[in-house]
C-alpha cells in the first residue's frame, strides 16, 4: 500500500492508471496458454476421473475428432514432482457419433504417489499437432479401486520417452513396464514443447516426420458426454487395450443385468427337443485369399511378416497386421535392439501408395508393388527409410 501511495504521489493518477494496464497486460499475456491456430479443427472431449487408489492401473478415454483425419492420440503423463513426461500410445476402441473413443492404460501409481499430471497430444493427418490442457489426478486410500481402475492383467505396459537418454524404472509407479525410447522422426511431444524439463533444444533432437510436424498450440479439452461408469457397464473400457493387448469391438456390449425390481427372475423355457446344429455343407471361405490377387483395401486385411533395413542400414523384421478400421497391430525387431517392441498404429493404402504409422517408431511412407500373397513396400523417396519385402 505504500509503494502504491509513493507512485501516485509521483506520477499523479493518469500515470499511474497507465502503469496499471501495462502491468496487467504482462500479467494476462503470461498466464494465458497458447492456443490452437484458427485454421486447425481437432476436437477432444475428456471425463477426467475423481481420484485414484494406489497399486491399480488406469484406463482413460477420450473421445478425438478432426475432418483432416486422426492419424496418432497419446496420453502424456507423470507422478507430481518428475521432471519429464512419458507417455503410452491411445488405441481407437469405438466410435460415439461425433468422432472416436480413444482409451490408454497407465501403469499403476505407486504407494507413495500423491497426485498424477496428464494430458493428450494429437496428430492429424495434416501434420499439425495439438495438445489440451493439463489434469490432475489426486490419489485417494480406498479399499476398493473405482471403475476406472478396473484395467485387468498384467501384461507388459509400453511406456515411451522422447529423449536420447531413457531410465530404467519409472518413479511414481510399481508394474510391469517396458520404458522405450522413441525415435527421432516420431518425437511429436517435443515438437509441441513443454514436456520435457531437461531437453533444451528440442530441434537437435527431432528430424523426419516429427520436424516436418507443426504445432498448432493448446486446445481445450471438454467435458466429455459420458462417464466413465457407463463406459465400464456398456463394455468399451474392457475390450480397450490393456497392457498392450487390444480388443475389437463389435459395436458395445451391454451391461450387468438388473435386480427386476426385487422380484423373481422367470424361469427360462427349456425346450423339449434339443435343436440340431446344422453344419456346414460348404467350408467357410478363408480370409487370406489361397491365390494371388492384386493387392487393395481388402486383400491387404490380416497378418504378415515382414524383413529389411532401416535408413542406416540397420537390418529390421518382425510381424504386422492389417485391420479394417485403417488400425494395426505390430511387433518389431531391430538388429542393434533400438526400436524393438510392439504396438499399435495405423495404416492407408491409396493405389500403390501405403502409408504405416507407428506408435513406438517412425512412418514409413512409399510406394507398394505386388499382390495379396507378397509385395514390397519401397520407402526410400517417401519417408527416407528403406525397402521392406511383406509375405503371408
Amino acid at each position: 500500500m505504500f509503494t502504491i501511495r509513493k507512485m501516485l504521489r509521483q506520477n499523479g493518477p493518469g500515470k499511474m492508471m497507465i502503469i496499471t494496464l501495462i502491468c496487467a497486460s504482462l500479467v494476462f499475456t503470461t498466464i494465458m496458454p497458447v492456443m490452437a491456430s484458427p485454421g486447425v479443427q481437432t476436437g477432444l472431449s475428456h471425463s477426467p476421473p475423481g481420484y485414484f487408489v494406489p497399486g491399480y492401473r488406469i484406463q482413460l478415454d477420450c473421445n478425438v475428432s478432426d475432418p483432416a483425419g486422426v492419424n496418432v492420440v497419446r496420453c502424456y503423463f507423470k507422478a507430481t514432482g518428475e521432471a519429464d513426461f512419458v507417455f503410452v500410445p491411445m488405441d481407437r476402441t469405438g466410435g460415439t457419433g461425433k468422432g472416436y473413443l480413444y482409451s490408454g492404460v497407465l501403469p499403476a501409481p505407486s504407494a507413495a504417489t500423491q497426485k498424477i499430471e496428464y494430458l493428450f497430444l494429437v496428430v492429424n493427418n495434416n501434420n499439425n499437432i495439438v495438445k489440451t490442457q493439463r489434469f490432475t489426478m489426486n490419489r485417494e486410500n480406498k479399499d476398493k479401486a473405482p471403475a476406472w481402475q478396473h484395467a485387468a492383467g498384467k501384461n507388459e505396459i509400453q511406456v515411451s520417452m522422447e529423449v536420447d537418454n531413457v531410465p530404467s524404472e519409472l518413479h511414481g509407479f510399481t508394474d510391469n513396464i517396458a520404458m522405450n525410447k522413441v525415435e527421432s522422426g516420431a518425437r511429436f511431444g517435443l515438437v509441441a514443447g513443454g514436456l520435457y524439463y531437461l531437453t533444451k533444444d528440442r530441434k537437435s533432437h527431432t528430424s523426419g516426420k516429427a520436424a516436418s510436424s507443426n504445432y498448432a498450440g493448446e486446445i481445450t479439452a471438454k467435458a466429455a458426454g459420458y462417464s466413465t461408469k457407463f463406459l465400464v457397464g456398456a463394455g468399451i473400457l474392457g475390450a480397450a487395450v490393456v497392457g498392450g493387448t487390444a480388443a475389437a469391438l463389435s459395436g458395445g456390449g451391454g451391461g450387468g443385468g438388473g435386480d427386476n425390481n426385487g422380484t423373481t427372475p422367470s424361469t427360462p423355457t427349456t425346450p423339449t427337443t434339443p435343436t440340431t446344429p446344422t453344419t456346414p455343407t460348404t467350408p467357410t471361405t478363408p480370409t487370406t485369399p489361397t491365390t494371388p490377387v492384386p493387392l487393395d483395401g481388402t486383400t491387404i486385411l490380416g497378418y504378415w511378416n515382414f524383413s529389411g533395413q532401416r535408413y542406416d542400414g540397420v537390418s529390421r523384421s518382425g510381424n504386422i497386421t492389417f485391420n479394417e478400421d485403417g488400425s494395426t497391430s505390430y511387433s518389431i525387431v531391430d538388429a542393434d535392439g533400438q526400436s524393438s517392441g510392439s504396438g499399435y498404429g495405423t495404416w492407408y493404402l491409396s493405389g500403390t501408395s501405403l502409408s504405416l504409422y507407428f506408435a513406438t517408431t517412425s512412418a514409413w511412407i512409399g510406394s507398394v508393388s505386388g499382390d495379396s500373397k507378397a509385395f514390397v513396400l519401397d520407402t526410400t523417396y517417401g519417408s527416407n527409410h528403406g525397402v521392406y519385402s511383406f509375405s503371408r
